[in-house]
């Protein structure tokens, strides 16, 4: 299979990109992947919560 995606992509992708997957594949994927989860995570948790936070002082309930 990778084989096939190989040639598939050859010619397809500028030397810049196909250096980036190369580099990518060496370093493990799984790693990398898991990393850039963990920090989505833990960077839009705190901003939703912060979204959240500050509409519940903006809209406030007329029946007040």
């Amino acid at each position: 299979m990778s084989s096939a995606w190989n040639r598939f992509l050859e010619g397809r992708l500028p030397d810049r990109t196909t250096a980036v997957l190369d580099a990518y594949g060496r370093i493990g994927r799984g790693i990398l992947a898991d990393g850039l989860a963990d920090n989505a995570l833990f960077a839009l948790l705190p901003a939703l919560l912060l979204v959240v936070a500050v509409g519940g002082f903006v809209v406030h309930d007329p029946a007040r």
